[in-house]
């Protein structure tokens, strides 16, 4: 196998917003909570994990009876005190229940079974502690759908179906919070783009490698050195995606992740152009695994051949008791048919190894819906997760631009089509292809100021729809340091195309413009002879990244992916892991696959038809197995 990409992001958004364009805290209840049900129904059959019944979910020293109603004072008084009661209150006279304090040394739950076995006694039970469930304060959790989903409407969507989506679609993160927010004792590594890790949600979480020689909290196998800071401006990936898994949480700032607290060790084997290679990868794998990473999340792949070195990475990785995530894949095909390459002598990898300690996320929606830009397969793909709109941490500033403002002349004009903002010639040219023929004799330009000063590096991106006259009619794309028309003397062309070429998408390195007065422009010529069909030209999802000056970064913006859904099931395996700490690699994987709810869009296209649930693999117990009974 040649190399591994990001399954990808420029064709993800490209296909994403042309198909868009083309066809337009605290609650407290009678009951007890579904975390302290499942607390109670597991201590009392002794098959939860110390950690769990250590909790103090109950008041020690007492416990709740309500008598049969035929039971007399006198009685109750006898059965108390017989069972290890000392004192009685009365706490409901209609319910008919009383508060029992305890002999010194009367343990509750034995006292609740002592009495639950007595002919005189209704029910008993602990008396049990309620509290708010553990919600951080950080300032853009409400923004947080895939922890939190109260069908809330996510701002700045780069994905619309679902948004708002629907309430309780989650994975009961809160749940889940109620028992542990520290994974700190487990290490998840991210191979990817690198982190930046003086992000000032993921600065705190970093995995503190110094003892061991790495004090960048990781290494770069593609510059093959200890620091793995993203240098390029298109390489916000892994910050993006460490974010999920472990951004500071309770902090009173940005975001929080799946854990609230976490080791997170970075360790960049793609470059700029989200390319890497089996080698860096193999040495990420087995330096995450040397250096004791108990999770290891990937949210990358490629198509080829069958990558025995690759799927030899994996098999040391379980060797040192490792889990693995990866993402499905962003081609919304069926990982078991041709694929995207419509070549079924390749496979999606590592999303199709067979690994017992590898995990396959497809994305879902707001709604719960399979996003359609995911993969899918009854074999390799295992679970779902969040991964549509995630906000999560940015490695620099991502500008936006809605063509207000821009300076113009001819037939360009800024618009709206179907709700997408547009730079469109001819002016009246939507929807695109509709009739509206672009005129003669142009030379048309359009162009915008944008302030890149504070910028190391910046990446211009967007979306072109380009139907003129092959080799005559033609679109370009310049900039301009100096400010001004960018196509005036001092400016720099980035690239021209004509003919037709529908929903292609473009990405130039603007880093040499990063001064105050930076301009970008298009331009837009014709010549004078008539041409019977020409719908021009259409520029969409104009965004430029950028790598800071001070790399300290404070920003946070939505993605969309199944890069984005894997971390969400990476952050539940160290959370499932840091519970449990016992439990091994295989251990993990059965209680996210077998923890998570039936999801009726993953029936028959996942392994396990689950979506995954933080609380549901928290609370999994293994069921015992070579038990018997005997009818005697």
């Amino acid at each position: 196998m040649t190399g591994y990409n990001q399954r990808n992001k420029k064709n993800r958004r490209g296909n994403s917003l042309l198909l868009i364009l083309l066809i337009s805290l605290f609650i407290l209840t009678v009951n007890i909570s579904a975390s302290e049900k499942i607390q109670t129904v597991l201590a009392e059959n002794l098959q939860v994990a110390p950690s769990f019944a250590e909790k103090k979910k109950f008041v020690g020293g007492e416990v709740l009876v309500k008598y049969k109603t035929s039971v007399s004072v006198q009685t109750q008084q006898g059965v108390m005190a017989s069972l290890g009661g000392k004192t009685t209150k009365p706490v409901s006279k209609k319910a008919g229940v009383s508060r029992v304090k305890l002999q010194e040394g009367r343990g509750v739950i034995e006292t609740v079974q002592a009495f639950m076995s007595d002919p005189n006694v209704e029910h008993a039970q602990p008396n049990y502690i309620y509290s708010a469930f553990a919600i951080p304060d950080d300032t853009s959790y409400g923004q947080l759908w895939g922890l939190k989903n109260t069908g809330q409407t996510i701002s700045n969507p780069v994905y619309p179906t679902s948004n708002p989506g629907t309430a309780g679609y989650d994975i009961d993160a809160e749940l889940a919070w109620d028992q542990i927010t520290d994974c700190q004792s487990m290490t998840v590594a991210v191979i990817d783009t690198g982190i930046n890790y003086q992000h000032e949600d993921l600065a705190g979480n970093m995995w503190d490698g110094s003892g061991a020689g790495f004090p960048n909290h990781g290494w770069d196998f593609v510059d093959n050195d200890n620091d793995p800071m993203p240098e390029g401006a298109t390489e916000d990936h892994g910050t993006h995606v460490a974010g999920i898994l472990g951004a500071y949480g309770d902090n009173a700032t940005g975001i929080t992740g799946v854990c609230w607290r976490a080791s997170i060790m970075s360790l960049r084997v793609l470059d700029a152009n989200g390319l890497g290679t089996t080698a860096d990868i193999i040495s990420a794998v087995e330096f995450a695994s040397d250096n004791g990473a108990d999770v290891i999340n990937m949210s990358l792949g490629g198509e080829a051949s069958f990558d025995t070195l690759g799927s030899q990475a994996i098999d040391y990785a379980r060797a040192n008791d490792v889990v693995v995530v990866v993402a499905a894949g962003n081609s919304g095909v069926n990982n078991e048919g041709p694929g995207e390459d419509d070549d079924p002598s390749t496979i999606l990898q590592p999303c199709s190894y067979t690994h017992d300690n590898l995990i396959c996320v497809a994305a879902l929606d707001q709604a719960y819906s399979r996003a359609e830009f995911s993969n899918y397969g009854s074999v390799s793909v295992d679970v779902g997760a969040p991964g549509t709109n995630i906000l999560s941490s940015y490695d620099g500033r991502k500008i936006t631009d809605d063509f207000t403002g821009w300076t113009s002349t001819g037939d360009w004009v800024g618009t709206t089509c179907n709700s997408i903002y547009i730079l469109t010639n001819p002016s009246n040219s939507c929807p695109f292809g509709a009739g509206s023929f672009y005129l003669n004799n142009a030379n048309d330009v359009a162009y915008k100021n944008i302030d890149l000063s504070s910028s190391l590096s910046a990446s211009l991106g967007y979306i072109s729809l380009v139907h003129t006259e092959p080799g005559v009619d033609l679109f370009s794309t310049a900039m301009s340091s100096a400010g001004g028309d960018p196509f005036a003397g001092g400016g720099s062309i980035l690239q021209t195309s004509s003919g037709t070429i529908l929903g292609e998408y473009h990405e130039h390195d603007v880093t040499s413009c990063n001064t105050a007065t930076c301009t970008i422009g298009y331009r837009f010529t014709s010549d004078a002879s008539p041409i019977t069909i020409g719908y021009g030209v259409m520029v969409l999802g104009f965004t430029i990244n950028t790598v800071e000056t001070n790399r300290v970064s404070t920003t946070y913006y939505p993605e969309l992916g199944t890069s984005m859904a894997a971390p969400h099931v990476a952050g539940i395996a160290a959370m499932v892991r840091a519970f449990n700490p016992s439990y091994t690699y295989a251990q993990a994987v059965e209680a996210i696959k077998n923890g998570g709810e039936l999801a009726p869009a993953l029936s028959g296209i996942t392994t396990t038809g689950r979506s995954v649930n933080a609380m549901g693999s928290i609370a999994y117990i293994t069921q015992p197995t070579g038990l018997s009974a005997v009818v005697q």
